[in-house]
């Protein structure tokens, strides 16, 4: 059966309106500052499930775009399929248009599920930020080092090993960030630093507080410093922290695995995102690009 030009652009049009969906989905919801309680947490736990829900939905979506773009691209050997195959220029020029919106549509939908998958990394921390508040006002911690007064936070080392030859580079920073191809806007919550294959360090020691996939983020381990201060290491392959779990304790330094391409690092405080410099050592940041 015959796929019509005019068909293939509708299910184009149709697909696009991923993106109102998309600005739905991102929505942040409001940050949990008061103390946690029982209802909080399985709220949030609700928030993640939803939000993995509309990933899956999303990522059909743009596999229908890529389906379509595929179809403008077949041309078959013999005998013309579609208006643009026959010596009419003007079809030819409409065809290639055609082409360049699909691709362009299909890059702001990808850029779209990266803002989506970034949301439900920072669901994921803000729900072990509820789970620590909940310790700090169980009765049994009273005492514990969760418990202190709050105190300046400031990494001893880099999430990833420096050298002289070559120091690690910020990639994307934190902050308000633009596509320069799609114009779409989003705000970084922390650092993409170049790290192929790198050994992924605790930055300070600390207790795990989540160990585990996320979609598009690969394994993620989140670090629990104590007075409310939190680091999360993404992007990491699968066989990195096997032998981590919640509650383990780890050290300045210790390895967390390594990185697949690149390393997202994140800092938070009170379960705020924070800018990573704001964590780091002076001498520290003299060892990245920026």
């Amino acid at each position: 059966m015959r796929r019509s030009f005019v068909g293939l652009l509708a299910l184009l049009v149709a697909n696009s309106s991923a993106h109102a969906a998309v600005e739905t989905a991102t929505a942040r919801a409001p940050i949990v500052t008061t103390p946690a309680t029982s209802t909080q947490i399985p709220l949030q736990e609700e928030l993640l499930a939803q939000i993995d829900s509309k990933i899956s939905a999303f990522k059909t979506r743009l596999r229908e775009r890529t389906l379509s773009i595929h179809k403008l691209q077949q041309i078959p050997e013999q005998g013309p399929l579609y208006a643009w195959q026959t010596n009419d220029e003007s079809a030819g020029q409409r065809r290639e248009l055609a082409l360049r919106m699909a691709a362009l549509s299909l890059k702001e939908g990808l850029k779209e599920l990266d803002a989506l998958e970034n949301r439900r990394l920072e669901a994921q921390a803000e729900l072990e930020w509820l789970k620590i508040q909940a310790e700090e006002i169980d009765p049994a911690n009273a005492g514990s080092d969760l418990n202190a007064v709050v105190r300046p936070f400031r990494c001893r080392v880099l999430p990833v090993v420096a050298s002289s030859e070559q120091k690690p580079e910020v990639l994307q920073g934190f902050g308000r960030q633009k596509d320069s191809g799609t114009g779409l806007v989003w705000n970084s919550l922390g650092w993409w630093l170049s790290a192929i294959g790198t050994e992924v360090r605790a930055c300070d020691s600390g207790r795990v507080v989540f160990v585990g996939e996320i979609s598009g983020r690969g394994r993620v381990v989140m670090l629990d410093h104590g007075s409310g201060h939190l680091t999360v290491y993404a992007n990491l392959d699968a066989q990195s922290a096997r032998n981590l779990q919640r509650g383990s304790r780890v050290e300045a330094g210790a390895s967390l695995g390594r990185s697949v391409d690149r390393l997202y690092f994140e800092y938070r405080s009170k379960g705020i995102a924070t800018d990573p410099r704001e964590a780091l050592r002076p001498e520290l940041v003299e060892q990245i690009s920026l």
